[in-house]
């Protein structure tokens, strides 16, 4: 479907492909998958900042949707981007958060984005304590 293709754009970082889909408007930006990810999670997930960049320019998305496996939310993954690429998990935390995104969801396991940064990691623990 149209939305499963939306959702390998963000995966794969395909920001034009994507760009095309939401100018048609023939996708929903706040469709899930069978594991409850939206858009924003796959581009979270794997660090697909230009299709993060064209999702938080929509109205109507809901960047605070948990999926349904760990209860994380996009900003959860952005985070949890820290593991492989610190930089760009902190560009694309300040995305969402300044795309409204709620640093004070708790996942699952009881944790919100800002108790799974790395201690290390000063700049992204800034980030989310601001």
């Amino acid at each position: 479907t149209i939305d499963k293709l939306m959702l390998s754009t963000c995966r794969n970082d395909q920001e034009d492909v994507l760009g095309d889909l939401l100018k048609e408007g023939s996708c929903d930006p706040n469709f899930v998958d069978g594991a409850g990810n939206t858009a924003a999670h796959y581009a979270a997930q794997f660090g697909s900042i230009g299709c993060l960049e064209l999702l938080v320019n929509l109205d109507d998305i809901d960047f605070d949707v948990k999926n349904r496996l760990e209860g994380d939310t996009p900003l959860h993954k952005a985070v949890q981007h820290q593991s492989e690429d610190v930089p760009m998990a902190v560009a694309m935390v300040e995305i969402l958060l300044e795309a409204g995104a709620d640093p004070n969801i708790e996942n699952r396991n009881k944790l919100t984005p800002i108790t799974l940064v790395n201690p290390q990691n000063k700049e992204l623990k800034e980030l989310l304590e601001q």
